[in-house]
């Protein structure tokens, strides 16, 4: 498949936009420039520069599409709006597949697939404007001999539309609603779109998911992201509220001194300022961007020295977008904060969200100094940054009339350009996305961060976090496993009764191997001391299995299920050199005795070899494997 010829057409842009009364499908005569795999288009028109920016990666059969649309005149512009890409995809018999994202529910990450019937269409959107939210901006569509894989860059309020009609389907993709003029110097975008083509229809499915896996690792994610392991103590508090300096301090030195390993040290919620007059503590009261002086009166930079002389990196939990009163920024900087409803600046009632205003370059500017200089005063070399509340009501409530759609455009500039910035400025930094769980995790945000906690919901229901798994890894390779345990004697618990729960376990941390992982909360590792050879056991198999689960070809060995009374199995398979692993889980209520699988990209016989008991299996291709209920197993070969 020749993809740079097909992108270097400007007969075939897929641009759509309004200008005033006058509609624009594709350019009339674009002015074209090629530069390092680039493909440029501009037109102007009544005063507006219209730009399309192309990317071509021939060897992974992927093009990317981002217009613009700038005021370069010294007036208000005409109404620009319908900016959008549109495209046929031709072929006969199509199949959708799509997914409903993360919602803190255990329905959340499930997968549909549906034929599509003759001219009729389906439209996704996410819930509340962050991307993932109720809907997921990836999806596959199946033809007759080939099929594609799409995803949506748009941390925002996006739009997708399929809709077949007699020659295939036609994709439609915007923000969800853009109509507005531009003042003198604005620019507005699209999101961006990524099409891949892969041979083979719904039947070559499998290898589609490892063509994307592969576009993924070594064109989209950080290439500065290695597998992650983390150790946290958050002294038995709410998030981090009771931290001190000299409690984590001596908490890195315990785990040293026991022979724990990892690659980072997590602090979340709740290592700044937090409390209310009263002397409550509250984790998301944000707003005051600096340690807590109470609390860590010289800072965290205490707290990184003791992570790298026990060879670790300090990871910190921040949620700069949200803020509340009481906080600094409410007192000095209200004119940065967005309300929910269109008023005046100025302090809000206990508990009431307030939007840091990323579409203003003045407050993002601000933003972008005061997070530079705290993660270089204080070492952190992992930012992590959460978003736990809906903005398109605060966007929609500051629009003003003409100008639909525009707060949301200049923020998702914004928040992209504040991120961009970290990383430039910061060198070696590394970005963890969370928002409320994987509610933020589109194909702009992931190639700059990875998504270390990828839900907020199940992180004990092992065959609920193992679908969740089972889906996340055809899209996003680089995504974070759960150890945690919520069931009691075989059945699992309500939320509120969790506590009764054992903490360790064999068969939870197999559960939770991932390419990133946390094996122990050392606050509770210290009340059972007798689990710290099980956590070192873990570590050892760890290195061994993330490269693998990263860099290799990922199978589903089992289908996708949140059914305990079944076995799921996962493989990851290097096509190189012939190497893989093998994870398999018996859940707790599974009882057939054993599972028979046919491995994928293995040819002829191969060794199995248990990486807790040095074990070896034969076989040609199939395997049989036999444990007790609420086991799991990894297998290296």
């Amino acid at each position: 498949m020749n993809m740079d010829g097909y992108i270097a057409d400007p007969r075939r842009l897929p641009l759509r936009v309004m200008v005033g009364d006058r509609l624009l499908m594709g350019l009339v005569s674009p002015e074209y420039i090629c530069e390092d795999g680039e493909h440029v288009w501009r037109e102007t028109i009544d005063g507006l520069e219209i730009r399309v920016v192309g990317t071509c990666h021939p060897e992974y059969h992927v093009c990317t599409w981002v217009f613009w649309v700038a005021n370069r005149g010294a007036v208000d512009s005409s109404m620009v709006s319908d900016l959008r890409f549109v495209h046929r995809l031709e072929g006969a018999e199509p199949v959708l597949e799509s997914c409903n994202g993360d919602f803190y529910d255990g329905a959340g990450y499930t997968v549909t697939t549906e034929a599509m019937p003759p001219f009729e269409k389906r439209v996704f959107a996410p819930v509340g404007g962050r991307s993932c939210d109720k809907a997921f901006p990836y999806y596959k569509l199946f033809f007759e001999g080939y099929h594609l894989n799409l995803a949506i860059g748009w941390p925002g309020q996006w739009q997708a539309e399929f809709a077949r009609d007699d020659r295939g389907v036609v994709l439609d993709v915007r923000q969800q609603t853009l109509a507005t003029i531009l003042r003198p110097g604005e620019e507005i975008r699209s999101p961006k779109v990524v099409l891949q083509w892969c041979d083979g229809g719904i039947a070559a499915r499998e290898g589609g998911i490892n063509d994307w896996r592969r576009y993924m690792r070594d064109c989209v994610q950080p290439a500065n992201h290695e597998p992650f392991l983390a150790l946290m103590d958050n002294h038995g508090g709410d998030e981090f509220t009771t931290t001190t300096e000299a409690q984590q301090v001596e908490a890195i030195r315990w785990a040293k001194e026991q022979g724990l390993e990892a690659t980072h040290w997590w602090i979340d919620a709740g290592w700044y300022p937090c409390r209310y007059p009263d002397g409550r503590a509250y984790w998301p009261l944000t707003g005051t961007w600096e340690p807590d002086p109470a609390r860590y009166p010289n800072g965290l930079k205490p707290v990184a020295q003791a992570c790298r002389e026990a060879g670790m990196d300090l990871l910190v939990w921040f949620e700069p977008e949200r803020v509340q009163a009481p906080s600094k920024l409410v007192d000095e900087h209200p004119e940065f904060l967005l309300h929910p409803e269109h008023k005046a600046p100025g302090k809000a009632g206990e508990n009431q969200n307030m939007l840091f205003n990323l579409a203003d370059t003045v407050a993002c500017d601000w933003l972008i100094d005061k997070v530079v200089g705290l993660l270089t005063d204080n070492d952190i070399r992992y930012y992590r940054q959460d978003y736990n509340f809906p903005p398109l009501r605060y966007w929609r409530a500051h629009e003003g009339e003409g100008r639909w759609g525009v707060v949301e455009n200049l923020y998702v500039q914004g928040y992209l350009r504040y991120w961009d910035a970290l990383l430039a400025r910061v060198p070696g930094l590394k970005i963890d996305s969370c928002a409320s769980g994987g509610r933020r995790n589109d194909i702009e945000t992931m190639a700059r961060s990875v998504p270390l906690h990828p839900t907020d919901y199940g992180y004990g229901y092992h065959h609920v976090n193992q679908s969740f798994r089972h889906t996340l890894y055809s899209w996003i390779p680089f995504t974070r496993a759960f150890s945690s345990s919520w069931d009691v004697d075989g059945e699992y618990v309500a939320l509120e009764d969790i506590a009764k729960a054992p903490v360790f376990g064999e068969y939870q941390q197999i559960n939770g191997l991932g390419v990133a992982s946390a094996f122990a909360n050392l606050h509770e590792l210290r009340k059972a001391p007798q689990y710290v050879p099980l956590v070192r056991e873990m570590t050892a198999i760890w290195k061994q299995f993330a490269p693998r689960a990263l860099e290799g070809d990922f199978y589903a060995l089992t289908p996708n299920h949140r059914d305990a009374a079944q076995w799921t199995a996962f493989q990851f398979h290097n096509p190189v050199d012939g190497t893989g692993v093998v994870q398999v889980l018996r859940n707790d209520a599974a009882r057939d005795e054993t599972l028979t699988v046919q491995l994928r990209g293995v040819t002829g016989p191969v060794v199995l070899t248990n990486a807790r008991t040095g074990e070896p299996m034969c076989c040609d291709g199939e395997a049989t494997f036999a444990q007790p209920m609420r086991s799991g197993s990894v297998w290296f070969y």
